[in-house]
Order: structure tokens, then C-alpha cells, then sequence
């Protein structure tokens, strides 16, 4: 689903130049979900970021379902981005002035015209996340954890082969963050889909099939001992 060949990206700061990437190379296959650890600053969300084609990498290439994104216009990146991938971010990024409904179906309308079908699917996806009676509800008179469970049909509505989730319990209390972390994982599975998990915690690791610490400027396959 997601292939990393010889990465590299690099930020300029003032008068030094700051390695992120070095030659980065990686492969996150189908139907799996994978945590990414590693320490502040050490490049997780850059990564998520260069998957989405939200930014380029300086050198190498980069494949989402077989696609090569990094050989794409910005324009084709753009489209690429609003069919093949969902997105769940730490502070929800719903937009105040829309309803929880319109929020949902921001995805499919960046796409095309919204249908009845549209609404039926929006209306069923916030039945799964426990949310069906909220539709008409604007964002901020829902809790954290309620927006967050937004977030996730958001992500989902649109029916992407990829999900990146950054710190999606990062803005919780830990009781919530639980929760809506079994809810993600969940619905992953049950759509098959492919999803890549930034966290700075090894118990939310844990529950993923393959775990990656960055270091360094490379991805490194971490055993869940090396964590406790």
C-alpha cells in the first residue's frame, strides 16, 4: 500500500540545514496497521506528511496504492489525496460553521455532488461511532472525544485505501483516548484498510501489526519489549 524508496528530505534552519530523512526506505503492506514511535522532532509527522503529498521529499520516491505520488503534479496530488487517503488529526480540524453532518461530507464534496446516498452513508458511518443523533449539531457543543469520533467518520465516509492518523488521542484524557483509539482500530479493520498510527506511546502501539521507532533519519522495526 505504501512504499518508501531511498527518502531523503531535509529543512533549512537559518544557516544549517537539518536532516530529517536520510535515504529512507520502507514498505507498509495492504490491509495492515502500523505505529510509528520515535521521540519529538524526529520526523513522524513530516513522514505522514510526504505519504500525503502534503510535501515533497528532496530526493527519492514515494508509492501509495500503487501510485506514484511523488511523480504527480501538485494538482494531481490534490485529487489523488481527496479519493485515496483519510485523514484523523490530534485537534479534529472540524470546521466550526458546519454542521456535524456537512463536516462529514466535506470529503465526498470536494469530489462531486453530494447525493441522498451521500447523506444515508454520513447518517449510517455516525450510527457506527455512536453519534446518529447529533447530525444537525455544529462541533463545539460536542466533547473531544465526540469530535474526535467525528474525525474518524470523516475519515472514513470517503472510503480511502489509506488512513493517517497523527497523535489521534494526543488533545484526550486517557479514558477517552481509549476509547476512540478501539474505535479507529476497529473500523480499520473492518474495512480492511491500511492505516499508519504516529504516537509517542508504546501501550497504543501495542495494538498495531507491525511497530517503527524513527531514528536517526531511518525506520526501525521495534519489538513492543523494547518499549517496556
Amino acid at each position: 500500500m505504501v512504499r518508501l524508496l531511498g527518502v531523503s528530505k531535509a529543512f533549512q534552519e537559518g544557516q544549517n540545514s537539518r536532516v530529517i530523512f536520510n535515504q529512507l526506505d520502507g514498505t507498509f503492506g495492504e490491509g495492515e496497521i502500523v505505529a510509528l514511535l520515535g521521540r519529538s522532532g524526529c520526523g513522524k509527522s513530516t513522514l505522514l506528511n510526504l505519504i500525503a503529498g502534503l510535501d515533497a521529499p528532496d530526493k527519492g520516491k514515494i508509492f501509495v496504492d500503487g501510485n506514484e505520488i511523488t511523480g504527480m503534479t501538485d494538482e494531481q496530488r490534490s485529487l489523488f489525496r481527496r479519493h485515496a487517503i483519510g485523514f484523523v488529526f490530534q485537534f479534529f480540524n472540524l470546521i466550526p460553521t458546519l454542521k456535524v453532518e456537512e463536516n462529514l461530507l466535506l470529503p465526498i464534496e470536494l469530489k462531486r455532488r453530494i447525493g441522498p446516498e451521500d447523506h444515508r452513508a454520513a447518517l449510517t458511518l455516525l450510527g457506527e461511532v455512536g453519534l446518529e443523533d447529533r447530525a444537525e449539531s455544529f462541533p463545539d457543543v460536542l466533547s473531544g472525544g465526540e469530535q474526535q469520533r467525528v474525525a474518524i467518520a470523516r475519515a472514513l465516509v470517503h472510503d480511502p485505501a489509506l488512513i493517517l492518523a497523527d497523535e489521534p488521542t494526543g488533545n484526550l484524557d486517557l479514558e477517552t483516548g481509549r476509547q476512540v483509539l478501539e474505535l479507529l482500530f476497529r473500523m480499520t479493520r473492518q474495512r480492511r484498510r491500511t492505516m499508519l498510527l504516529v504516537t509517542h506511546s508504546p501501550e497504543v502501539a501495542a495494538v498495531a501489526d507491525r511497530v517503527f521507532s524513527l531514528r536517526d533519519g531511518h525506520l526501525e522495526p521495534r519489538e513492543l519489549a523494547d518499549e517496556t
